[in-house]
């Protein structure tokens, strides 16, 4: 049986703050939903840290990546 794999999306494209904030922006999410599967916080708290992390910084990585793809989509 070969694994199931789904590739990363957004690799062809590039988001300057993600480049900057990247680790920072994913060790947010990942240190999240690592408590919140403990049952360390709530669904509140973890909805917290997505705002955090939007407002840190993944507004702009979301836009400028859609901005990446609408390009192709031309």
């Amino acid at each position: 049986n070969e694994p199931f794999v789904i590739a990363d999306p957004c690799v062809p494209f590039v988001s300057n703050t993600y480049s900057e904030k990247g680790p920072e922006l994913d060790q947010m999410i990942n240190d999240a939903s690592i408590q919140y599967v403990m049952g360390a916080i709530d669904e509140n708290k973890f909805n917290e840290v997505i705002n955090q992390w939007r407002q840190s910084g993944g507004d702009d990585v979301i836009a400028e990546y859609t901005e990446e793809y609408q390009k192709i989509q031309k």
